[in-house]
């Protein structure tokens, strides 16, 4: 599907002028604002802090210096998409475990119940491919799938089978149609995310960042790609599918191996993941400074994580803050320009077809996703500590805006 999608919307892509891509990323940033949190005000506020630590370096038109001086010169070329990933996201998960001082698990064993789990995937195999359908579909609006892929499935398996009061009991189809759709929306996520290098979804934001770590910075995902390097997206493709082969069949040969790992005291295996981070993080740009902003960023990620706010929506905002300035700048050049010629050329050139309809799904899409939002339940109570806590994190993010 998606080979014949991108051989089909390659024409189209390379086509877009500056107008629509900005509009696009302006979609993808609203429904991630919208949409990451179960608090709307938490996912804008979180996409936005993201966009501002994006904005710190010399500006793209400009070259003023932005929250950093020539004084220190790490700051001046910006931070590193990924050292924001590993301090967003891998820094808070170490932390929280090692706050536990325990081992993740009592035992290592396994249950069985593989045939069996086999068996029933095949009984509801129809569930899955329907399922597997909505995941794709909903994986390519930006910022939605990882939101609400999982409870439109489940309410679709709910509405499709005859007796419902086993539901929130261990009905196998409550578990198959989300799974479903919950893996098959990492294939939609890939359609925005390779056609215009806008993350479809959290894990496409760190798909990006392993990208960025390749070559000499030559391979830039979005319609640069597809038009010089097709073969790299083709590639990235078909990879993606034979990975998820590759995955089940190693899922299941050392599935016992790493279940023994759970039952080693946390305490003992953060030392050396914090290894494996900082080598990762210093061997991007081999400085001292970006092992310092590793463990900085890691302290805005535990304050994320301590506050439930959305640190997806946090790296989004972050890897979507260079396009949207530059898109913003090129688009306002040109604009100029064109309404030089005449107001109604400036128009035509800002407001085409293209857009309207663009800046119609954003509205649409933005109202929806309130609405879905407001629907969601938490799966379990946040222990924030005291209240005035996260209001205190909320002043301090404002006063730094």
């Amino acid at each position: 599907f998606l080979t014949v999608f991108i051989l089909v919307a390659r024409p189209i892509v390379l086509e877009f002028r500056t107008p629509e891509l900005l509009m696009i990323t302006i979609f993808g940033l609203s429904m991630v604002g919208i949409l990451a949190g179960r608090v709307a005000i938490k996912g804008i506020v979180a996409a936005g802090l993201g966009m501002l630590i994006g904005t710190i370096g010399e500006g793209a038109s400009s070259g003023d210096l932005r929250m950093s001086s020539y004084d220190f010169p790490y700051l001046t070329d910006g931070l590193k998409l990924v050292i924001v990933g590993l301090g967003i996201f891998a820094i808070p998960e170490i932390i929280s475990l090692l706050r536990q001082d325990r081992a993740i698990s009592s035992k290592a064993q396994l249950g069985g119940g593989w045939l069996d789990g086999v068996r029933d995937w095949f009984a509801n195999i129809w569930l899955s491919v329907r399922c597997s359908i909505i995941g794709v579909i909903v994986g390519v609006i930006p910022g939605l799938g990882g939101s609400v892929v999982d409870w439109i499935a489940y309410g679709h398996s709910v509405q499709t089978t005859k007796d419902k009061s086993n539901f929130g009991k261990g009905e196998v189809r409550g578990v198959i149609g989300p799974e479903s759709s919950n893996n098959a929306k990492e294939g939609g996520g890939l359609v925005p995310t390779l056609l215009f290098g806008i993350p479809g979804s959290g894990s496409m934001a760190v798909f990006i960042c392993a990208v960025a770590l390749l070559g000499t910075g030559d391979i830039e995902v979005g319609p640069a790609m597809l038009k010089s390097n097709l073969n790299y997206t083709y590639a990235i493709v078909w990879l993606l599918a034979l990975a998820n082969v590759v995955g089940t069949l190693a899922c299941i040969a050392v599935s016992g191996g790493i279940a023994k790992l759970t039952t080693i005291r946390f305490t003992l295996l953060a030392p050396f993941l914090f290894m494996l981070i900082s080598f990762a993080a210093f061997q991007s740009g081999q400085n001292l400074g970006d092992l310092v902003a590793l463990f900085a960023l890691g302290l805005i990620g535990i304050f994320l994580r301590r506050f439930d706010w959305s640190r997806p929506a946090f790296l989004i905002g972050f890897v979507l803050s260079g396009p949207a300035e530059g898109f913003t700048n090129q688009a306002y050049q040109v604009a100029r320009s064109k309404f030089r010629q005449g107001s109604d050329v400036g128009f035509d050139y800002i407001f085409s077809p293209i857009v309207i309809v663009l800046i119609i799904v954003t509205v649409v899409s933005i109202v929806v996703g309130i609405r879905q939002a407001k629907m969601m339940n938490p799966e379990g109570e946040v222990k924030a500590g005291h209240k005035r806590a996260p209001m205190v994190f909320m002043l301090i993010v404002m006063a730094y805006l």
